[in-house]
């Protein structure tokens, strides 16, 4: 809506294109995004914490590396899903489905580098082994 108390110092109607450009101070430059593109040699894994117990078609799934029944991390590569117990053990679960995996995935919060920093940020590098968080 328009000023009407005559304070030009509020924005008006005015074609934004007519404004004068910015001096060189304030203007952003182009930065490139590449540290935010994913490499076209390395698959895409996709990541789903699940605090939770797993029973997958009614059976529990427990870590056969140390028998944690809770705190998984579900990756999603292709249609295969896997899951990642804190202690670092990772196996390819054949109950879980891609459905599964997108029923609990949202939307990317953070691109890593690579696996290895990922794992290691979201704490399931073996570092946590027997921890819990909830």
């Amino acid at each position: 809506m328009p000023d009407t108390s005559g304070n030009d110092r509020y924005l008006t109607d005015a074609d934004p294109t007519a404004l004068p450009p910015l001096p060189p101070e304030f203007q952003v430059p182009d930065l490139p995004l590449a540290e935010n593109e994913p490499d076209p040699d390395r698959p895409i894994i996709r990541t789903v914490p699940h605090p939770e117990p797993l029973t997958p078609r009614g059976v529990l799934i427990v870590c056969p590396a140390c028998s944690a029944q809770r705190d998984w991390l579900l990756l999603n590569v292709g249609e295969q899903v896997f899951v990642r117990c804190r202690c670092a053990h990772e196996w390819a679960e054949r109950r879980l489905t891609r459905s599964d995996f997108d029923d609990s995935f949202s939307h990317i919060e953070r691109i890593y580098p690579d696996f290895e920093v990922a794992m290691k940020a979201m704490g399931y590098d073996g570092v946590l082994k027997g921890l819990y968080f909830n």
